[in-house]
């Protein structure tokens, strides 16, 4: 594509976004402003780029916009220029290939900030740092904890996830909540998870998330290995999944054995044609859920599925604690709890 710039010295950013299947690159007079999805180096005809689905809607959805201005403002000259893209696809016999570019000069600065990449200190998310765009997958390392103050909003694009190795404090309150949610879209299963990873290393550290919505995600929070840390989740809402709310995965032997769940709300903004999926699923964890609130669910799926979990008790304590003031809102529908003793106090 040829373009006219009549004074390149007038250029003062230069932007990408692009729907795309599978992997792409893309150039300015011959020099590679930005590439998603590819692995490094030239690539070959054939060259097989990871799968990535495309928006799939009737019109092309842009977002997340890069920033290329380092690499495009040495490339751009006066007169006519020219942007290439190229397109790869995953493999010769997929059945889909995507490639919907927009460049844009001079884009009025977007309020918020980007976010990707590892966070090497200690790291706190404010309100006039808000919306706090994740663009690429974002990852805690052990003994570095993410702050996460009231009123805060985090929007994540499609596919992507935040991954605690460290530690989570994102503490909101009643009054300014903290919404994590989705960059283009709130649908269910817009953006990957929040997934709290400790590893099974053993190490005690704790995680909070109070006064927070989650919406739109695959998995909404994902609990792994985090063993005797204490995570808890207080009047949290999760609305809108499309495989489940809250997930518990053990690893090299140890699960999330002190998860407390508390005054939170599962499913009740949720449209019932994204109902079709449980809320809670896990094996080899214990869980204490207190004054919970849970939304319908359509079909054969659980609103609670814990398998093959117990609190390391010699008499097999419940590994279910203290389930109090559930409620079942709108039992239209049949509901399904398997694997769970319920103990209430």
């Amino acid at each position: 594509m040829r373009f006219y710039i009549e004074d390149v010295s007038a250029v003062e950013n230069v932007f990408l976004g692009v729907d795309f299947d599978d992997g792409y690159v893309a150039w300015i007079n011959g020099v590679e402003i930005y590439r998603a999805n590819m692995p490094e180096g030239a690539p070959e005809w054939d060259t097989a780029p990871p799968n990535h689905e495309s928006s799939n809607g009737i019109s092309p959805d842009y977002e997340p916009l890069h920033d290329v201005s380092g690499a495009a403002l040495q490339a751009l000259h006066s007169g006519w220029n020219v942007f290439a893209a190229g397109v790869w696809n995953t493999s010769g016999t997929s059945s889909d290939l995507v490639l919907v570019p927009r460049l844009s000069i001079n884009r009025p600065p977007e309020p918020g900030t980007d976010v990707s990449g590892m966070l090497e200190t200690d790291t706190v998310w404010t309100v006039e740092g808000s919306p706090y765009r994740i663009v690429g997958d974002v990852t805690v390392p052990r003994s570095v904890t993410l702050t996460i103050e009231p009123g805060a909003e985090v929007r994540l694009a499609p596919g992507r996830r935040i991954t605690i190795h460290g530690s989570i404090m994102a503490l909101g309150s009643r009054e300014q909540r903290i919404i994590i949610h989705g960059l283009t879209s709130d649908a269910a299963g817009t953006w990957d998870k929040i997934k709290i990873d400790h590893g099974g290393d053993g190490i005690i550290r704790e995680s909070i998330l109070r006064c927070v919505d989650l919406i739109g995600g695959e998995i909404l929070l994902d609990v792994v290995g985090t063993g005797q840390s204490l995570i808890l989740v207080e009047n949290c809402n999760f609305d809108r999944w499309s495989d489940l709310a809250v997930q518990l995965t053990p690893t090299h032997g140890m699960g999330a054995d002190k998860l407390v769940i508390r005054g939170c709300r599962f499913g009740m903004n949720t449209p019932v044609p994204e109902c079709d999926c449980e809320t809670m699923h896990g094996s080899g964890s214990a869980v204490t859920i207190e004054h919970c609130e849970l939304g319908e669910r359509i079909g054969y799926n659980d609103v609670i599925d814990l398998a093959d979990s117990d609190w390391n008790d010699p008499e097999g304590v419940p590994v279910v604690r203290y389930l109090s003031l559930i409620h079942i809102s709108e039992p239209t529908r049949p509901l399904y709890i398997s694997y769970a003793v319920f103990c209430l106090k």
